[in-house]
């Protein structure tokens, strides 16, 4: 999973990094962002500062959401792919209340 990493606001705090590869998320962060993620995503691969999640639809919106809480350093592939995924799945929940 090699990315360039996109610049960030100075202001901004990140308390680590996602990436995306191989039909997986990648995420590294701080210890207690990474004891939040494991709690809200008990399928999360890995142990210690990493953790790997499936690529769907659904794991992008909440990776979306989580990333609102605790912004995390991505490229900017990373950061549209996560958007497109996460816009399809709003479609799709859309579509279904139809």
């Amino acid at each position: 999973m090699t990315a360039t990493v996109t610049h960030i606001d100075e202001q901004v705090k990140t308390y680590g990094e996602l990436r995306h590869g191989d039909g997986h998320w990648g995420i590294r962060a701080e210890a207690h962002v990474m004891m939040r993620l494991k709690r809200m995503f008990p399928s999360a691969k890995g142990a210690g500062a990493i953790a790997y999640l499936s690529d769907t639809m659904e794991m992008a919106r909440d990776i979306q959401w989580f990333t609102m809480r605790y912004p995390l350093v991505m490229s900017d592939e990373t950061r549209f792919y996560l958007e497109q995924r996460a816009d399809q799945h709003r479609s799709s929940d859309r579509a279904g209340e139809r």
